[in-house]
C-alpha cells in the first residue's frame, strides 16, 4: 500500500534520520580514536618521558590486543542482541570504551595497557557491528546508502582527531580529550528511539509507533500505520523461521549469496592491502627515500581518505553500489601498480630514482582516493542493508571474524612477502586481488540503490536463475 507523503514531511522525515545517525555515529568516532591511538602513543611510551616505558615486543602486543579483543567481541554480539535493543547494545559499547579510556589514563603498568586494549577492541566490535545494524534499520531507503556511509566517515574521523591530538598535545591531555568522544553518546542517548523492526521482533507495538513516529517526525495515522505494515510483514518472516540463523545462513541461497558477496568486498578491501599500507605507511615511505614527518605523513593520509568519504557521499545514492566498487577497484589496482613498478625499477632494475622519490607517495594517495571512494567504504553500506533481519546478527558476527582473520594474515605476511618476493610483487599481488575482487563483484552483486530491505531480499531469493532489474538495468544472479 503506497501513499501520499508531501515533501515537506519528507524532508522533516530526512533530517530527523540524519540527526540520529550523528549521535549513534559518536561511538564510531570512538571506534577510530582506538584504531588510530597506537600511532601517536607507542612512539611517546618508548621514550625515557613515559610512565611506563615499554619495549619493541611490548609496543606490539599493545596494537594487536585491540584486534583480540574485537575476534571476542564479535563472539558475544549474538548473546546481546535477542535480550538488548541496539542502542542499549551502542550503550554498552560506549560504556566500555569509557572505561579502556579510564584504564589508559591511569595506567601504571604495561599489563593495564594490554587490558584497556582489549577491551576497546571488544567495544568496537559491538559499536560498530550494532550501529551499521540499527542505521541500515531505521533508514529511508534513499538515503540509506549515506546514512551507514557517515558510520565510515565518523571512524575515519575518529582517526583524524587522534592523529592531530597525538601530534599537538602532552600523551595525557590526548588521552582525556579522546574520552569526550563516548561520553557524547550517553549525552545523547536519550534522544535516539530504539529500532521499530527490533521492537515489532519482540511484540512492542506501542514502543514501534512511537519510533516511527519520533523517526518520522509526524503522527499521521496513516503514515505509521504504512510503516508498521511493512516492516511487520518482514519481521513475520523472521518469526516464522524455525530453522536456526546459522544454519539459515549457508543452506538458503539467498543468505549465502548475500554473505558470499559481504566477504568478498571484505576480501577485496583486505587483500589488496589497505590494512597493511595502514600499519606500514612510514616504512614504505623509508623505503622510498621520500623524507616527510612521521605524524604528518599519518595526518595526510587520513585527511586523503576522509575528503574522499565526503565526497563519495555525494554522489553513493546517484551511482550503482556495483559500479562504485568496480570503478573503484579498477583504479586501486592502478595505484598499487604505480608503487609496485617504483620499487621495481630501484631494487631490481638498481636504477636512480632520486628524481621519483615522490612516486609512492603519489601511488598510495591515489591507491588511498580510490579506495575509500568505493572498495573501502561500501562494505559499511552492503552490511546494513543486504541481510534479512533474522539472520543479520549472525551475518555480521561472522563476516566480521572472517575479516579480522584476513586483515591479521596481510598484515603479519607483509614483512615476509617482502623478503622473499620483494616489495613490488607484494604491491602487485595486492592489485590483482583488487581488480578481480572488484570485477566478480559486479558480476554477481544486485543493485541495492534505492531499494527497501525488503525489496533486497526479494532479489537475493528469487528462484530464477537470472533476473533483469528494469530500474537499475543491471543483471541479477542468484545462482553462484
Amino acid at each position: 500500500m503506497k501513499i501520499f507523503v508531501p515533501i515537506s514531511q519528507k524532508r522533516k522525515s530526512l533530517l530527523i534520520q540524519i540527526a540520529i545517525t550523528i549521535c549513534v555515529s559518536f561511538t564510531s568516532i570512538g571506534c577510530g580514536t582506538s584504531l588510530s591511538w597506537t600511532s601517536p602513543a607507542l612512539p611517546y611510551l618508548k621514550t625515557n618521558n613515559s610512565k611506563i616505558p615499554i619495549s619493541e615486543f611490548e609496543g606490539s602486543w599493545i596494537a594487536s590486543t585491540l584486534d583480540i579483543g574485537g575476534v571476542i567481541g564479535n563472539l558475544i554480539n549474538p548473546l546481546f542482541s535477542p535480550f538488548m535493543g541496539r542502542k542499549y547494545c551502542l550503550a554498552i559499547s560506549t560504556l566500555f570504551q569509557i572505561i579502556s579510556w579510564l584504564m589508559i589514563i591511569f595506567a601504571y603498568n604495561v599489563k593495564i595497557l594490554y587490558a584497556s586494549r582489549f577491551i576497546n577492541g571488544l567495544a568496537n566490535s559491538i559499536a560498530i557491528n550494532f550501529a551499521m545494524m540499527y542505521i541500515g534499520e531505521i533508514a529511508e531507503k534513499n538515503i540509506r546508502g549515506i546514512l551507514l556511509l557517515i558510520l565510515r566517515i565518523s571512524l575515519q574521523s575518529g582517526s583524524l582527531i587522534v592523529l592531530i591530538f597525538g601530534a599537538y598535545l602532552p600523551y595525557n591531555i590526548m588521552n582525556l580529550s579522546v574520552l569526550l568522544m563516548p561520553l557524547l553518546y550517553i549525552i545523547t542517548f536519550a534522544f535516539i528511539p530504539e529500532s521499530p523492526y527490533y521492537l515489532l521482533l519482540h511484540d512492542k507495538m506501542k514502543e514501534a509507533q512511537n519510533s516511527l513516529i519520533q523517526l518520522n517526525g509526524t503522527n499521521n495515522c496513516e503514515i505509521i500505520d504504512n510503516e508498521i505494515y511493512r516492516i511487520n510483514s518482514m519481521v513475520k518472516n523472521a518469526k516464522e523461521t524455525k530453522t536456526l540463523a546459522l544454519w539459515d545462513l549457508f543452506y538458503l541461497k539467498g543468505n549465502r549469496k548475500g554473505f558470499f558477496l559481504l566477504i568478498l568486498l571484505h576480501s577485496t578491501k583486505t587483500l589488496s592491502g589497505r590494512y597493511a599500507i595502514a600499519a606500514y605507511t612510514q616504512e614504505i615511505f623509508s623505503y622510498s627515500g621520500f623524507s616527510l614527518a612521521p605524524e604528518l605523513s599519518a595526518i595526510l593520509y587520513t585527511i586523503v581518505t576522509l575528503l574522499m568519504l565526503l565526497i563519495v557521499s555525494q554522489f553513493i545514492e546517484r551511482i550503482g553500489r556495483r559500479k562504485i566498487v568496480l570503478y573503484s577497484s579498477i583504479f586501486s589496482s592502478i595505484g598499487l601498480i604505480i608503487v609496485g613498478l617504483f620499487f621495481f625499477i630501484k631494487f631490481s632494475l638498481n636504477f636512480d630514482v632520486n628524481s621519483i622519490t615522490w612516486l609512492p607517495l603519489f601511488g598510495l594517495i591515489f591507491y588511498n582516493i580510490a579506495s575509500t571512494l568505493g572498495v573501502g567504504s561500501l562494505t559499511y553500506v552492503i552490511t546494513g542493508e543486504i541481510f534479512s533481519l533474522y539472520i543479520k546478527v549472525t551475518a555480521i558476527t561472522c563476516s566480521a571474524i572472517i575479516a579480522d582473520i584476513m586483515i591479521f594474515f596481510v598484515k603479519l605476511s607483509f614483512q615476509w612477502m617482502n623478503n622473499i618476493i620483494g616489495i613490488y610483487t607484494t604491491f602487485w599481488i595486492y592489485s590483482i586481488c583488487c581488480f578481480s575482487g572488484g570485477i566478480i563483484f559486479f558480476i554477481f552483486s544486485p543493485e541495492t540503490k534505492g531499494k527497501t530491505l525488503e525489496e533486497i531480499q526479494d532479489i537475493l531469493h528469487l528462484s530464477n536463475k537470472k533476473n533483469i532489474d528494469k530500474n537499475s538495468n543491471s543483471f541479477v544472479w542468484t545462482k553462484l
